[in-house]
């Protein structure tokens, strides 16, 4: 029952808050906000592409304890 009431809302302000548009500036900032992620999905992608060694993740040479740092 409480889903529902959550879900559906019954009362009079609610709905009419539910049934109201979205304001431009909060378009806006949804806009903004959504670019920035992707933006940073890429920029994380290509920064890890340029840092990769040529030897895979292998120690270094001088290395031989086993334990990683």
């Amino acid at each position: 029952a409480k889903m529902r009431a959550v879900v559906a809302p019954t009362d009079a302000r609610a709905q009419s808050l539910a049934n109201e548009p979205l304001s431009p500036l909060l378009i806006g900032l949804l806009f903004l906000l959504a670019v920035t992620w992707v933006y940073s999905l890429m920029d994380a992608a290509s920064g890890g592409a340029k840092s990769s060694t040529p030897g895979g993740t292998a120690p270094p040479a001088g290395d031989r304890s086993g334990w990683e740092v």
